[in-house]
């Protein structure tokens, strides 16, 4: 644990000074690493072209890595506030003088400080396996792009250590790698000849499931909340 915990220092202070370092770049990374349609773009992008691009096969593939992708990050949601003080945001934590972009409001990050896993690396670790899964040039494409746009940055600026990104990268690709074993099931052969029966249909829902998983779920998590809340004020 020592050892990885000095990893875990060492490349926050590292890449935090680096970034420190050049403010124009920290600047313009801080925006589009945290502009949902921005860091999103390719990946998405790779995704929706897949899915309406229609090749025999892929959407079995696809229902069954996003399916895993979105258990899996609400799987990474959980462990966070089931183990509120695993750890705590590198950038709440008193012992580093980090440099915090000005756009990041410490306050709100308060309600939600353990930084372990990343639910942001386990979204788009399962995302970025489910297009390598269809599309290997793809896949590779917006692999580069996840890590030097969206997960270098979480750790840079401050959002969660080395060990929170890889733990939800991990999460992520595995969860896909098991479902997608039952890509040539039965019963997804049978879903998938439903689906092309009814593509109007599936495909808006696509659309509708692309755009809340986009913005990690806030819109499913925000009414879960006023019900649990509801349900726990009736009781």
């Amino acid at each position: 644990m020592q050892i990885l915990s000095a990893l875990d220092q060492t490349a926050l202070i590292w890449l935090n000074a680096w970034f420190e370092g050049h403010p124009n770049l920290s600047v313009m990374v801080d925006v589009v690493a945290n502009n949902n349609f921005v860091r999103g773009l390719p990946v998405f992008f790779a995704l929706s072209f897949l899915w309406f691009k229609n090749k025999k096969g892929d959407h079995i593939k696809l229902s069954l890595a996003l399916s895993a992708t979105c258990l899996a990050t609400v799987c990474s949601v959980l462990i966070q506030h089931i183990q509120p003080e695993f750890g705590i945001r590198p950038f709440l934590d008193g012992r580093f003088n980090l440099h915090v972009p000005t756009s990041i409001d410490l306050e709100s990050w308060k309600n939600s400080a353990n930084s372990w896993p990343s639910d942001t690396a386990t979204l788009f670790a399962g995302l970025c396996a489910s297009v390598y899964l269809c599309h290997r040039f793809f896949g590779i494409c917006v692999w580069a792009w996840t890590f030097v746009v969206i997960l270098i940055p979480r750790i840079a600026f401050g959002y969660h250590y080395l060990s929170d990104v890889l733990s939800g990268i991990i999460l992520g690709v595995a969860f896909v790698l098991i479902f997608s074993r039952a890509s040539y099931s039965y019963f997804m052969i049978a879903c998938d000849e439903w689906a092309q029966k009814h593509t109007a249909l599936v495909s808006t829902l696509f659309v509708l499931f692309m755009s809340e998983m986009n913005n990690l779920f806030f819109g499913v998590r925000s009414v879960l909340s006023v019900i649990v809340k509801l349900m726990k004020s009736s009781t």
